[in-house]
């Protein structure tokens, strides 16, 4: 493989890993506040 190559592949996987860190840090990191459930949760369904 040439140099264009190499650089595509080094480019490419560092746009993954910066994006997966990135939305890693985002889900925990979400402060509790926003999470909110029902206060009832109905079972009797199906």
């Amino acid at each position: 493989m040439n140099i264009s190559g190499w650089i595509m592949l080094v480019v490419s996987w560092t746009v993954i890993f910066s994006l997966v860190i990135f939305c890693y840090y985002r889900i925990f990191t979400i402060s509790k506040s926003h999470m909110q459930a029902p206060l009832e949760i109905d079972t009797e369904g199906k």
